[in-house]
């Protein structure tokens, strides 16, 4: 009796129903677990909990009512319980592990190839800082001067200046050389055809740097160049220069800033050469 007591409380419990269940319920019940915790569906605990289903049907199905003086006492099945828990447990951390060793390897490709484009880009940054730095010394040092001879000059603009305070006269002029050179002055008549002007230009590059009226003495400058203007380029590029080497060290960062230098430096060349 004492083993006839057990096997209909193990039963009974297995499939989730109460004491004195009818065979209609005990089916039902039977079903809806035999198809959650079938093995192809179920896979935590390799089909554990569908025999145990099984044996709890097959016993019932011969002994659907509960023994003479039974009194039903809940049989503990923490330990499949505990079992799934730990299977669930173990393959979560090892689709945890997966995913960090995933991430990891992502991540050194990902450091690999910036190691790689930042190899290949330091020498263009170098020429850039070279550059930068011939053309402060430009600026800095005397002037080249050449006496020319004005041949002819197109039309005259004037505007007001940025101040408010009077106009800027704007000149396309040919000189000699059989250059054009664009020139601005405040100040009317001071070209004239066959005039003597001193042209100044830079050293290293030739840049032209102004137009001396040598009559008089006046001074006429290009409206724009490396240096009028578009100077603050110089010590923009010096600035991304030092972040680049000193302080940045996010690589999306230093691509950012090595996309300002390109930028930088191509209005430099323009603004240079052409």
């Amino acid at each position: 009796m004492a083993r006839s007591k057990r096997t209909y409380n193990q039963s009974i419990s297995s499939l989730g129903l109460n004491s004195g269940a009818s065979p209609e319920s005990i089916k039902e019940a039977y079903r809806d677990l035999a198809k959650k915790y079938h093995p192809d569906v179920y896979k935590l605990d390799e089909g554990e909990r569908f025999k145990e289903i099984n044996a709890a049907y097959r016993y019932l199905k011969s002994h659907p009512d509960p023994p003479e003086n039974y009194s039903y006492e809940p049989v503990q099945r923490n330990y499949r319980r505990t079992s799934a828990t730990n299977s669930r447990n173990s393959t979560a951390q090892k689709r945890r592990e997966h995913y960090r060793k995933r991430k990891q390897k992502e991540e050194q490709l990902r450091r690999e190839m910036h190691l790689w484009l930042f190899k290949k880009l330091k020498p263009f940054v170098l020429i850039v800082l070279i550059f930068n730095i011939l053309l402060t010394i430009d600026f800095i040092l005397p002037k080249n001067q050449e006496e020319k001879t004005l041949i002819n000059h197109s039309a005259e603009y004037d505007s007001p200046d940025i101040f408010g305070s009077g106009y800027t006269y704007e000149y396309d002029v040919l000189l000699d050389d059989k250059h054009k050179y664009t020139a601005q002055t405040d100040k009317r008549n001071l070209i004239e055809r066959g005039g003597t002007y001193i042209l100044e230009k830079s050293l290293i590059f030739g840049t032209y740097r102004s137009l001396i009226y040598k009559k008089t003495g006046d001074i006429l400058t290009p409206p724009y160049s490396i240096y009028v203007i578009f100077g603050f380029l110089i010590p923009f590029i010096f600035l991304l220069e030092y972040l680049y080497f000193y302080k940045v060290r996010n690589y999306d960062l230093r691509l950012l800033l090595v996309a300002f230098m390109i930028i930088s430096v191509l209005m430099q060349l323009g603004l240079t050469f052409l």
